[in-house]
Formats: structure tokens, C-alpha cells, sequence
């Protein structure tokens, strides 16, 4: 399978870096090092994530729009579970990319997904509603 042959060739990536790692004197080339050490680590999660999902079949139209759904409604539903995989998954759809962490000041907030965005939008007023007119300058009849 590809996807397995790429998590085999990133681990190798990642095994000759940390040699490399050990073996170097400047600090400048260490600080290089762990940068691609931790990017070749989250496309190697992203790779078995998509390796988990591999050969599963397609979730029922209505059940996922429902579910969808259900969590915009109410996000903090699925956060307050018990299941970690649920606080995850809350994270990955709220949220386009980790969280921000400053050692002084904390978490700091992402950037949110796209329906976040929208929904926003649509609680500041923001969005507002086409006129009975229309968009199109009036034109006479033919």
C-alpha cells in the first residue's frame, strides 16, 4: 500500500535526522534539524490518519448533514465529552490549524473554519439580505 511505504520512508527521514542531530556541533543546525523533524511528524500523522481511513465506506448523505448540522448548533456538545477523540475532532472542524501556545502568554486562537466564519458573520450584522429590487440596474420591458 503507498501509504504505508510513505509512513516507512518518513520514519526513515525522521531516524536520519536525529542522527544528524547527535552528531552536530553548531546550535543553528540543530534548531534546523528539530523544524523538520516536528513537519515531517505532523505529515506523518496526517499520513495515518488517512491510512485509518482508508477502505471505509462512505457515511449515509442524510446522517452526516444531520450531524453537521447538530454540531454547528451546539459545538460545545461533542467538546464536553468524555472521549478524547471527540475533543480532537471538535478542534480539527472549528479550527484550520493547531493551536497557537506562547510560553509566556498561553494558548493563543486559531484561525476558524470557514462555517465559523460565516455564522459569525451572520450574528455581527454583517450579512445582510438581497432588496426586492435586486442587484441589476432596472431595465425597461421589451
Amino acid at each position: 500500500m503507498a501509504l504505508e511505504a510513505e509512513l516507512k520512508q518518513i520514519d526513515r527521514k525522521i531516524d536520519n535526522l536525529l542522527d544528524r542531530v547527535v552528531e552536530a556541533d553548531s546550535q543553528s543546525l540543530v534548531v534546523r534539524y528539530e523544524n523538520r523533524i516536528k513537519e515531517l511528524e505532523d505529515s506523518r500523522i496526517v499520513m495515518e490518519e488517512k491510512a485509518a481511513q482508508c477502505g471505509r465506506t462512505l457515511a449515509d448523505f442524510e446522517k452526516g448533514f444531520r450531524t453537521t448540522f447538530e454540531f454547528l448548533g451546539n459545538p460545545h456538545k461533542l467538546w464536553a465529552s468524555e472521549e478524547l477523540e471527540h475533543k480532537r475532532m471538535t478542534l480539527k472542524l472549528v479550527f484550520t490549524q493547531k493551536l497557537p501556545y506562547h510560553r509566556k502568554e498561553g494558548f493563543r486562537t486559531a484561525p476558524t473554519t470557514i462555517p465559523f466564519k460565516v455564522l459569525e458573520g451572520i450574528r455581527d450584522g454583517r450579512s445582510k439580505m438581497v432588496g426586492p429590487l435586486g442587484l441589476e440596474p432596472r431595465t425597461k420591458g421589451l
